[in-house]
């Protein structure tokens, strides 16, 4: 049985876990080892250091030259945090009643005045961790409480819902890709690789199951691809990708992002055997693939498919979709009262969700502003 867990922490919150076998939760101290201890391999691996640097200062500057434009492209929303003085509590929905919404809520205490800003991206994570299978849903909603004696309104146009440069409020390793949004992918956010058709093609292998731990390291990958001609080894595994499978499905992507969804399913859906995909442009691929097809915020009150893009995240960052019909709703009259925001449904693509996805983090951010009127 295929499973996925989610596991909530501070700033690496959110861990999608596959398995052929369920397994028992690990704790966030161990996962954060098993990166680092797979970082230390990679950045101390001589088949790599001709295309690694070992200064962390010259390897960023260096991936992020080689960072490719895509399609997805915009940028990360950097809330501040919220207000001072503004009282949160959460509300965990009990899987035996019929409240199925886990909710964040915002009180305005007594004797407050001045404007509120609310970031939900901490609370999110520390209300809505569990274990979810593909194609599951967990649906979270804001509640807002007023015991001032001021009255409120929804700021227009303020609700993000985004990612977020997660590597300026943690020493948590990065990769050397950079995604969509613009900033540095963390390891935590960063796929596995797959051992996939194209690899096991390498090897004169038929089953993608037959593939081991060993053949799809750096170590192992690297001389082969400069024995075809990618003179860069491992770091020229995205054009590798982009040769076979052209070749396979007579295609002309220029890009990895250029091929039909279907393909990009076959690239990260083949054996995952925890290794963290170390190539830029296909680490890049897994997080733009992530936040622009797998994980949409969906209201309430709209259907979802898992062959739309409608309410993905990229869309709310684009500005091709949005809450603020629904904020609007909720909190545009906030007297001495309650007020709850419809829900939003994150639903996890089950369609096109390929194993490589084992142990990744979420990196999600809510917020928005009210004005005292």
């Amino acid at each position: 049985m295929t499973c996925k867990r989610i596991i909530s922490s501070l700033l690496m919150p959110i861990c999608i876990f596959f398995s052929a076998t369920a397994k028992t939760s690990a704790g966030t101290a161990a996962l954060a080892t098993d990166y680092v201890g797979a970082n230390i391999i990679y950045r101390d691996d001589s088949v790599i250091d001709s295309t690694r640097f070992s200064s962390p200062a010259l390897r960023t500057v260096w991936s992020y030259l080689r960072r490719q434009t895509s399609k997805w492209d915009t940028s990360v929303s950097n809330l501040p945090s919220t207000s001072e003085g503004i009282e949160v509590e959460y509300a965990k929905h009990d899987k035996s009643s019929t409240r199925v919404t886990d909710m964040i809520i915002y009180t305005i205490p007594e004797g407050y005045s001045g404007d509120i800003m609310i970031n939900a991206t901490e609370d999110i994570f520390r209300t809505i961790g569990g274990i979810y299978q593909p194609g599951e849903q967990v649906s979270l909603t804001i509640r807002i409480i007023n015991n001032s004696d001021n009255q409120y309104a929804y700021a227009s146009d303020t609700f993000i819902i985004s990612t977020e440069n997660y590597s300026q409020y943690t020493l948590a390793s990065s990769s050397d890709a950079y995604g969509f949004d613009g900033s540095p992918v963390l390891l935590g956010h960063t796929t596995k690789r797959s051992g996939n058709t194209a690899i096991a093609a390498l090897y004169e292998i038929n089953s993608t199951s037959d593939l081991t731990q060993q053949q799809i390291r750096d170590t192992s990958l690297s001389p082969l691809l400069k024995e075809l001609g990618y003179e860069n080894g491992i770091q020229d595994l995205d054009l590798y990708y982009l040769d076979f499978y052209n070749k396979k499905y007579n295609l002309s992507a220029k890009k990895l992002e250029d091929f039909p969804d279907q393909v990009i399913l076959e690239l990260f859906s083949g054996e995952n055997l925890r290794e963290v995909e170390t190539c830029t442009q296909v680490a890049a691929l897994g997080y733009n693939w992530f936040y622009n097809r797998l994980l949409s915020a969906v209201p309430d009150n709209q259907k979802y498919s898992d062959e739309s893009t409608e309410y993905t995240i990229g869309s709310y960052m684009r500005s091709e979709t949005s809450y603020e019909d629904y904020c609007q709703a909720a909190f545009s009259d906030i007297a001495t009262n309650t007020y709850t925001l419809q829900p939003i449904h994150l639903h996890f693509n089950k369609t096109y969700m390929g194993d490589a996805y084992r142990d990744i983090n979420l990196n999600l951010c809510i917020g928005f502003q009210l004005k005292q009127q």
